[in-house]
């Protein structure tokens, strides 16, 4: 799998706000659940270094590693609706 879908699902969809770079977790996560997906795509930009990151710390190979952050994000998609924005996104993500 790759991510070009996260590039171009865009093209359908209504994009409400012009999303800057200090826009917090939570606003996009917001933004995503109200059909903005290129907010899921920076959300995905941001966090993947870190899901990366930690993912590498277990496993040896680095292509497992890039399937890890990419089966996270999946996950993320799927399960967006249950996000607390009580906590940090990143220790949801965890």
């Amino acid at each position: 799998m790759s991510y070009h879908w996260l590039k171009y699902q865009h093209l359908n969809s209504p994009v409400k706000e012009i999303i800057h770079k200090d826009t917090s977790d939570e606003k996009l996560v917001e933004m995503i659940l109200n059909g903005n997906t290129l907010a899921f795509r920076s959300l995905v930009e941001r966090h993947s270094l870190y899901v990366a990151g930690i993912a590498a710390r277990f496993l040896l190979k680095h292509e497992d590693s890039r399937d890890v952050v990419q089966d996270t994000f999946v996950r993320v998609w799927k399960n967006l609706v249950h996000y607390d924005n009580r906590v940090l996104f990143t220790t949801w993500l965890y």
